[in-house]
Order: C-alpha cells, then sequence, then structure tokens
C-alpha cells in the first residue's frame, strides 16, 4: 500500500508510532478491519482506498461510510 505508507512515514517523522492495516492483505472484510482498529484504540485513524486503477477507488469507496458507522458503534 503505497499512499499509506508514505503517510505513515510522515506521520512518524512526527514522532507518532504507526501501524498499518491492509485489510485487502489480511482478506478481512470493513466491519472486521474496524473491529480492529477499535482494538487498537488509535488517536487517529486514516484510510486510503484506491485500486490497481484509477477507476477502482470509486468502487471502493461505498465501504467508507460502512467503515465509519462501524467504527462510531
Amino acid at each position: 500500500p503505497f499512499w499509506a505508507a508514505i503517510t505513515a512515514g510522515f506521520i512518524r517523522n512526527k514522532g507518532f508510532n504507526v501501524r498499518i492495516l491492509d485489510a485487502n492483505a489480511e482478506n478481512i472484510d470493513t466491519l472486521e478491519t474496524a473491529e480492529k482498529i477499535k482494538q487498537e484504540n488509535p488517536k487517529l485513524v486514516c484510510i486510503v482506498v484506491y485500486g490497481q486503477h484509477p477507476s477502482a477507488s470509486t468502487q471502493l469507496m461505498y465501504n467508507g461510510p460502512v467503515f465509519l458507522k462501524a467504527y462510531a458503534l
């Protein structure tokens, strides 16, 4: 996850600890992703949505609101 790594590097340079959770690589769905992140109790969550082709991001974006609702519970 190139953009996640770039963002993580920037945040690390500001003195914060960073963990990247790659839901695709771990083969977990949106609700499982939200639950794993809740267990970490982070101060900041950054969601990077992208695919191999520029149009893939649009197809994946519907999970954004699903994640936010699950995470807020």
